[in-house]
């Protein structure tokens, strides 16, 4: 019967009205005996232990393919023309790799050792490797402004490249960057071009800013030399802009923030500065990216807000505060917020909280009201 009304609907036209009665006639599928599943669950046990086994069997050649190679190695590693285990003079090397050649002395009789380079071979993430007591201060804000995480790493400066003092390591170790700010520089193209960390988005004009500004910055000397012409600078600069290059923090901004950042009281010297100076310092402290490098670099607390505000001429014991809600709907978030400042205030002070309730409104008030807001205060512990 099933395999009748099959021939006949493949006979019907698309969208014939016949269709859907002879579809109602077919029978329902039989149900798989407990033999079929038996013999489907064998099926897949079966695919399952050769997938298994030819996982396996390419793990072992991977392996058989790694001995081979390392074995090649080693004996390639004997030297050419002498045997295996002799270097290529024919002496036995000094355990399982030969000698080094002995460091020729310099012009004081002392013997000038190479430096070593250190490199990590399997890192995931970005690695920045510094000599110095302190990490370089732009690559690191750099990081923190574009949201990129870095591992910091003080090695050995002899680990080092000659004449480098800081590496990073991108992820994989196979290739490195050296030098702060051509890291910084890395992280700040890194970044989407919205962000605004090199300059406004497609500005060359705006990106070379950023580059004159470092340059003149990293000569200017010691924070202490430089701060005068730099202020001077930003006085004038920051007249008619929210930020130095751009309509966004940017490494030029990191570049200025780090050397003020360097003084005994930058909040001083940047106030004394002029307003344009005070209102571009409060905007990149508030930053997220440079309150992050100020913990991390110079020791900055963290902000955890603190309710111990002082009141002027407060007398302990003699402090009383007031809660007057209006009884005609139930509390919200900023009665909750008056509410909780009067009693922390009369807690503070050990003073007293008046709770009266306000009848501004008769025609609108309620005595199940008056009822809930007690209520409320109290469960709260403000009253």
């Amino acid at each position: 019967l099933a395999d009748a009304i099959t021939a006949a609907l493949a006979a019907l036209p698309e969208g014939a009205p016949e269709a859907e009665a002879l579809k109602a006639k077919l029978p329902p599928p039989p149900k798989p005996s407990n033999k079929d599943k038996k013999a489907a669950k064998d099926g897949d046990a079966a695919k399952e232990a050769a997938r298994k086994a030819a996982e396996e069997q390419k793990l072992a050649a991977r392996a058989k393919k790694k001995e081979a190679a390392a074995a090649k190695g080693v004996k390639e590693g004997g030297g050419k023309g002498g045997p295996a285990g002799k270097g290529a003079d024919g002496a036995k090397p000094d355990g399982a790799a030969s000698k080094a050649p002995a460091a020729k002395p310099n012009g004081s009789g002392a013997a000038a050792a190479a430096p070593v380079h250190a490199k990590p071979m399997s890192n995931k993430n970005y690695e920045l490797h510094f000599g110095a007591a302190a990490p370089p201060l732009l690559a690191v804000v750099a990081a923190r402004l574009v949201r990129q995480e870095v591992a910091l790493r003080r090695v050995d400066p002899k680990a080092l490249p000659s004449g480098c003092d800081s590496v990073l390591y991108l992820p994989g170790g196979s290739r490195s960057l050296r030098g702060c700010g051509a890291i910084a520089r890395y992280f700040a193209r890194l970044a989407p071009p919205e962000l605004g960390a090199y300059g406004a988005a497609g500005d060359a004009l705006s990106a070379s800013e950023v580059d004159e500004w470092i340059e003149w910055l990293s000569a200017s000397g010691p924070p202490a030399a430089a701060t005068p012409p730099l202020l001077a600078r930003l006085a004038r600069h920051l007249r008619m802009r929210s930020f130095v290059t751009g309509h966004a923090a940017s490494l030029a901004d990191a570049a200025a923030w780090l050397l003020l950042r360097q003084l005994p009281a930058p909040d001083k010297a940047c106030s004394g500065a002029g307003v344009h100076v005070a209102r571009w310092w409060g905007c990149v402290e508030a930053l997220p990216a440079f309150k992050e490098a100020a913990q991390l670099l110079f020791g900055a607390a963290k902000d955890a807000g603190s309710l111990e505000i002082p009141l002027p001429n407060a007398e302990r014991g003699k402090v009383v505060t007031r809660f007057a809600p209006e009884p005609s709907g139930h509390l919200h978030i900023g009665h909750v917020k008056a509410a909780m400042l009067s009693a922390h205030f009369a807690t503070q002070y050990e003073g007293k909280m008046i709770l009266r309730l306000d009848d501004t409104n008769p025609s609108k008030e309620k005595g199940d009201y008056e009822t809930a807001i007690v209520g409320d205060l109290q469960r709260d512990h403000l009253a």
